[in-house]
């Protein structure tokens, strides 16, 4: 079949709506042209697991042409957003049987947008990893070289977006799953606030407030955009943010004059910095002062093992509680068999977290909210690498034959002075590559990777730029700054 609109690839979300909406090209043009490019590019990255073409072209027939974004080409992650009828696997054998009734919040949102589903994008096991590799769905590759990861959770739609597959595409975020899929490949990657975008309404905590959902793209301008149509709450939300401002698209436009940003080279929770990053940090912190903005080094003071151990303990408890309603739920037992071994010893490590553990993070969480808003009353802006090495190559971060080993015996013989060892240690082993963003989930700020470095072989490197509470308009102004100079939506990866 030929291509309708050649061009399409050449053009954001906000550029398509803009052409639809004036005649030049036809919506039904912009969604074949889409279909055919996902065919075409997908066996090679195997980022769409899961086609919806037939339910988006009846959902394009059934949409008003009013709609902001009418036609627009879009695909969702298969993990937290439910899309009604279609299952919600997270990549895990336990859930293909998941049929959700009913659209949740924000997709019920997208599709007010205007936005087409084109299908279901490839994400690690349940969110975990930070690298695309499930056993279900198998590995998502890098468009700009597909023997590197794409980066995790939001491996699938970072894949899509960078390969021009749709302009924009959804992601959530709860340890850096938006920002860190962003980073290895060249996007933009933004992080709401706590409470910004709604979650719900089967999935309601997010992982007591560590989960915010948003998109990936290629434009500051179309991750602002689509947070103006989807931000505010919905009526069972469980944390509400009044609006700020008058659009988070004006921001863009609109730079500050005179920021006051920090930046750290050190991590924040891990171990060290590959020099590569280092130099993209380098790079931004030179652009803002060519901006006009006053620019130190600094970092919020906080317990980083602590933290590690904050983290760890939440998300392995959140995880558990999971697997459990959806057992109940589903009526069934939850076996070693139906997960990959990480994902089913995370969920025995999460059993054994005590009520008391559980309230001891939640006010240590609280806590380091404080120290990071006290930070941001003497700071704008901080600016830290994203990750701390550049994309890794496919199958690198798997498991060893003895760490499987001990997994297994620990997975059947949960001691509990071993289980907190191995809290421990995997906790560490897992922000080492990872180290700047989930401090961000722990407190609720916004926070945005953008493309701003490449490493000598030819990978991108993302920048983290994080705000104060509820200061999501103020990043992207900047972001917007940042974007005018560097020019990255114009980079295409060699595929």
């Amino acid at each position: 079949m030929a291509n309708p609109f050649p061009q399409y690839t050449d053009y954001d979300a906000l550029g398509l709506a803009d052409l639809i909406r004036r005649g030049h090209v036809g919506a039904e043009e912009v969604i074949e042209s889409a279909i055919l490019r996902i065919e075409e590019l997908n066996p090679r990255l195997n980022a769409v697991v899961t086609p919806l073409y037939d339910a988006a072209r009846r959902e394009l027939a059934e949409m008003p042409p009013s709609a902001p974004l009418y036609g627009v080409p879009f695909l969702i992650k298969d993990l937290i957003l439910t899309y009604r009828g279609v299952p919600t696997t997270a990549s895990s054998r336990f859930y293909t049987d998941v049929v959700p009734a009913e659209d949740s919040f924000l997709m019920k949102r997208f599709r007010k947008a205007g936005l087409v589903t084109l299908g279901k994008t490839n994400t690690p096991e349940l969110g975990i990893l930070a690298v695309t590799e499930s056993e279900l769905r198998g590995a998502c590759r890098n468009p700009w070289n597909t023997d590197h990861t794409p980066g995790g959770s939001s491996g699938g739609s970072a894949a899509a977006v960078s390969s021009r597959m749709v302009p924009v595409a959804h992601g959530n975020d709860g340890g850096g799953s938006i920002r860190i899929p962003a980073s290895c490949c060249g996007l933009v990657g933004f992080k709401p606030s706590r409470g910004r975008n709604p979650l719900g309404p089967i999935f309601l905590q997010g992982a007591f407030g560590l989960i915010e959902e948003h998109v990936l793209s290629r434009t500051v301008r179309d991750s602002a955009f689509l947070l103006d149509l989807t931000r505010g709450p919905a009526f069972d939300t469980s944390y509400v943010l009044e609006k700020e401002g008058s659009s988070y698209l004006a921001a863009t436009r609109t730079p500050r004059q005179g920021l006051r940003i920090a930046f750290s080279d050190a991590p924040l929770l891990g171990s060290e910095t590959d020099e590569e990053c280092r130099k993209a940090l380098a790079e931004a912190v030179a652009l803002c002062r060519k901006l006009g903005h006053t620019v130190a080094e600094a970092a919020p003071e906080i317990n980083a093992q602590r933290m590690v151990d904050v983290y760890f303990t939440l998300t392995t408890a959140a995880l558990s509680l999971e697997i459990v309603k959806t057992a109940r739920v589903m009526h069934r037992r939850i076996s070693r068999k139906d997960f990959e071994l990480i994902t089913y010893f995370l969920h025995v490590l999460g059993l054994s977290v005590k009520s008391l553990e559980l309230s001891d993070a939640l006010h240590e969480a609280q806590m380091a909210s404080l120290a990071v808003a006290r930070f941001f009353t003497d700071y704008d802006v901080l600016l830290t690498p994203t990750l701390a090495y550049p994309p890794v190559r496919i199958g690198s971060m798997a498991l060893s034959l003895p760490e499987r080993l001990a997994l297994e015996v620990l997975s059947r013989l949960p001691v509990r002075p071993l289980m907190k060892i191995a809290r421990r240690v995997m906790g560490d082993d897992a922000v080492n590559r990872t180290p700047n963003t989930q401090l961000f989930n722990i407190t609720g700020n916004p926070s945005v990777s953008l493309p701003i470095g490449w490493s000598t072989g030819g990978l991108p490197i993302g920048i983290q730029c994080s705000a104060g509470y509820r200061k999501d308009a103020l990043l992207f102004s900047l972001a917007g700054e940042l974007e005018r100079e560097r020019q990255w939506a114009s980079y295409r990866p060699p595929l």
